[in-house]
């Protein structure tokens, strides 16, 4: 027996060790297929057995991430079996969980169908293995729970909770999916500027809040129907989320012509009734299972703690498996589901619980060292816990635009960021049961420990990681959310600490943790108002992250002065957070020095490079970089926006497709662009005389303050055939029915940028299709996406391209190459434009201008399904599919060995 057991343990950790071993080879084999290798000029095997595997060291970096595989797997293996035998409540299954989670790992032995053309995303594998391992957990929970029943009646009464807290995590995974995705349809809806963000993610914010209220009256009311106003929440929850996104889309059809306060007053009056729900659960389950743990920080704690921890995998597996398989609509549909698995399990499982308790007040406002007034310890409890809600969220708004900006605006950063800041304070909450138990009576010094190290640490991080950035490039992204995540912990750590700390009695505790809940909300709707709206407006972001920094310092100084301790104690700790504020004061300009810099030229950074204007508002960052010839480039947002260049010849920026809307539309006399940017495309469009009328777009208003202020094209705001309008491009066609163009252009940022799908998507198109006279163009970039192109060819008949543009009408486009050469001359009267009319140079530009090929590239487009996915709104396919599909022979690995060995 004992030979066929290590037998099994043998064959178990052979195949663990494969499973690092094929996922290491996954992630080389993906980064190789990936980096110079052309799909639409190439097969990979030609590709593969080229000097490009000799010149990218294959070889060396297959062994090499197999090998940091290995070592990986039994770190993580290791942390995981110490995590489950240190925490309480899953010390009963720790020895069951050690047989078993060595299985866990050969999800990743998938990656090796990659050499079958079967491609599975590492993240989409790695996603897998944490719900895999979470299923198991609970699983192991819930048989030990049943266990228990059958053994010792005793020990059930400690045991009743563990099934629920399964379904909790289950409701905090679908809240997190519905969040992401109602977003998403939101920003579609009425735009992507700040204005609507903030609105959303407030109204999100204050509806969990009053949620908890209400949970918190009805746990006090109907003591024996917890269970089921649980369960009537999760339902009414997933009902409304099956309707959800046709919901708010008619909603907003309907609204959107309102004026911002309409829009908030409307979107809250949408999401009033599923946020509410949704806020009412954790006090009611809180009320519930206090009658098993009686200790309210333990049971806050660890509620707290599953359902953030569903809510952080939800986040991050939404935008990495959930965006990348399916869509928008079919993810709510998956949160309803498991809406209504909860609902199933909870009725099935539990049953009404007798109870005796009796209503009444349990804030402790009795007399006590802290504060003797009772009015003043409800007034500090909940002031506490409103200033913990803003310093949190305002935190996470900082670290989205630092992580952003760094990033160039990945699609993905959101959901990641929130991954790792919720896990923080999931692991946060977790800890604070035991420092609930060991520290009863230190509890506000331990709380005032926490602000500070919260506010030293993210002051001193965030700097730290810019310097990082400069030095190792992009390896420095995956330490910043690391570093959000640590951050988070210390303030997640706090709120079930308070919630201890305040309740001081075994009475209506789901009402008294729905009033701090709701306190701890509030600070965090004021968090982006006040640092995402009002704060990023009016200083730097740096100056942002001081601030903040003093304020949670400065909330510990309050925290210490009330904490009761001896004069002494009280003197010394306040005197070290002057001293802390002092030193940010002193060390802060040099601190943060070329922040931006270090985040945008990465690892390439050095002295030399300085932007020298940077403009920030609450919409974003605006930096300019010097260059000798060619013009000053624009960065907007961490990514190249274009350079101030309108000079044909020495053509910088590519402004040859601005020049050419000329020789696509016979007679653009109304025209239509959609981001000014730094103003070169609209001096050059405004700059053609059969141009009457253009109307610019832009989201940003630091771009106008650019162009005003600084850009060479600041003549613009004086020419009378230009009007601008600050709103967001898809906004104001909708809100513009009537107007109608002939000519739409759009120098679109880069296709795999956050929400960019909103201007390239089916639907986007069909709006612009609306809005163009008979023969109108539409002419946008396609930034080397193949579905850009594709995508249109689905709603226009002819469809041309030039450079990385296209240009699609449902009238074919000039071929007179006369007629083309005589409207691409007029520029020729602008001196503006082309001060040496008479210049060789310019004449043989314009000329081979005239001879661009503009026949109709539709069927051609047509026929290239490699890799390409028709854009819509529901499925994001720009942001989160290009380039790649599930299945894709001809990117094979086998084919290697079907081509001998690799020269």
């Amino acid at each position: 027996m004992s030979k066929q057991l290590n037998l099994a343990s043998f064959i178990k950790e052979v195949f663990f060790i494969l499973s690092a071993v094929s996922i290491g080879i996954s992630l080389q084999m993906t980064w190789f297929s990936t980096h110079g290798w052309n799909p639409m000029v190439e097969s990979f095997a030609k590709y593969a057995t080229g000097d490009a595997w000799n010149y990218r060291k294959m070889d060396l970096r297959l062994i090499a991430t197999s090998i940091a595989l290995i070592v990986v797997f039994f770190i993580l293996r290791l942390a995981l079996r110490t995590f489950i035998a240190k925490t309480k409540k899953f010390f009963l299954i720790k020895d069951q969980y050690k047989k078993t989670d060595t299985w866990t790992y050969l999800i990743f032995l998938l990656s090796t169908l990659g050499a079958f053309g079967i491609f599975l995303e590492p993240v989409v594998l790695f996603s897998a293995f944490v719900l895999i391992q979470v299923l198991l957990i609970f699983n192991l929970l819930h048989s030990a729970n049943k266990t228990a029943r059958n053994e010792s009646e005793s020990l059930n009464s400690s045991l009743p909770s563990r099934l629920l807290l399964g379904l909790f995590f289950a409701s905090g995974f679908a809240a997190l999916i519905y969040q992401v995705v109602w977003q998403r349809i939101l920003f579609q809806s009425f735009g992507v500027n700040i204005e609507s963000v903030t609105i959303i993610v407030s109204i999100f914010m204050f509806g969990l809040g009053f949620g908890s209220l209400v949970g918190g009256y009805l746990s006090k009311k109907y003591l024996r129907h917890q269970i089921y106003i649980f369960v009537v929440c999760e339902l009414a929850i997933g009902l409304f989320g099956l309707f959800s996104i046709n919901l708010i889309q008619f909603v907003a059809s309907k609204t959107l012509l309102g004026s911002t306060l309409q829009i908030a007053l409307t979107t809250y009056a949408l999401l009033f009734i599923p946020t509410t729900l949704m806020g009412a659960t954790l006090p009611v389950l809180v009320s519930y299972l206090h009658r098993f743990s009686k200790n309210v920080g333990e049971t806050v704690s660890f509620l707290y703690f599953v359902n953030t921890l569903g809510s952080a995998l939800a986040s991050f597996l939404t935008v990495h498996l959930l965006f990348y398989y399916f869509g928008l609509q079919t993810s709510v549909v998956i949160a309803a589901l498991f809406n209504f698995v909860v609902v199933y399990l909870t009725l099935k499982n539990f049953k009404i619980v007798e109870s005796k308790e009796t209503a009444s007040q349990s804030l402790s406002l009795e007399s006590n060292k802290v504060v003797k007034d009772k009015f003043s310890r409800l007034f500090y409890i909940l002031t506490l816990s409103a200033a913990i809600g803003y310093i949190s969220l305002s935190q996470e708004i900082l670290w989205m635009r630092f992580i952003g900006y760094t990033t160039g605006s990945r699609p993905t950063v959101f959901g990641n960021l929130l991954c790792f800041f919720l896990m923080g304070i999931a692991i946060g909450s977790l800890w604070a049961a035991k420092i609930c138990k060991k520290y009863e009576n230190e509890l506000l010094k331990i709380i005032a420990l926490l602000l500070v190290i919260s506010s030293v640490v993210y002051y001193f991080t965030i700097p730290f990681l810019a310097f990082l950035t400069g030095l190792i490039g992009e390896g420095a992204i995956p330490i910043m959310y690391f570093s959000s995540g640590l951050v988070a912990l210390s303030l997640g750590t706090i709120f079930p600490i308070l919630t201890h700390f305040a309740i001081r009695n075994n009475k209506a505790v789901g009402e008294s943790v729905s009033l701090i809940y709701f306190a701890n909300v509030i600070g965090s709707t004021a968090g982006p108002i006040i640092t995402g709206f009002i704060l990023l407006d009016q200083m730097s972001f740096t100056n942002n992250v001081r601030l903040l920094s003093l304020l949670t310092l400065l909330s510990a100084l309050a925290v210490f002065f009330a904490s009761g301790k001896i004069l002494r104690f009280r003197v010394v700790s306040i005197a070290a957070v002057i001293g802390l504020i002092a030193f940010e004061f002193f060390i802060h300009q040099h601190l943060f020095n070329n922040m931006y810099e270090k985040l945008f030229y990465k690892h390439e950074y050095n002295s030399t490079k300085t932007f020298i204007k940077t403009i920030e508002t609450r919409s974003g960052v605006i930096n300019i970089s010097p260059e000798k010839t060619g013009g000053d480039v624009i960065v907007g947002g961490g990514q190249y926006d274009g350079r101030f260049n309108t000079d044909l010849v020495a053509d910088s920026n590519v402004i040859s497709r601005a020049y050419m809307f000329a020789a696509l539309h016979p007679n653009p006399t109304a025209v239509l662009e959609i981001g000014l940017s730094g103003g070169a495309w609209g001096s050059v469009i405004s700059g053609n005389d059969k141009v009457k009328s253009l109307d610019i777009i832009e989201i940003n208003p630091g771009y106008i303050d650019l162009v005003a202020n600084y850009s060479p094209y600041k003549d613009l705001f004086n020419n009378p055939k230009i009007k601008i309008h600050l709103d967001d491009g898809r906004r104001w066609l909708i809100r513009n029915p009537d107007k109608k163009f002939d000519f739409i252009l759009m120098n679109t940022t880069f296709y795999w940028r956050s929400q960019i799908s909103n201007l390239v998507s089916i639907e986007f198109l069909e709006l612009c299709r609306r809005h163009l006279n008979p023969g109108g163009i539409l002419y946008y970039n396609t930034t080397g996406s193949p579905d850009i192109p594709y995508t249109a060819a689905h709603v226009f008949k002819y469809i041309t391209r030039f450079s990385s543009f296209i240009a699609v009408s449902d009238t074919p486009f000039p071929t007179d190459q006369v007629l083309i050469k005589e409207n691409l001359n007029l520029f020729l009267k602008n001196h503006a434009l082309t001060p040496d009319p008479t210049d060789k140079n310019l004449l043989d530009k314009l000329d081979m201008l005239s001879k661009s090929d503009l026949s109709d590239k539709r069927n051609e487009i047509l026929k290239t399904s490699y890799f390409t996915n028709v854009i819509t709104d529901d499925n994001l396919a720009s942001e989160f599919k290009t380039w790649k599909k599930v299945f894709m022979w001809e990117r094979n690995w086998i084919q290697l060995m079907g081509n001998g060995s690799v020269q």
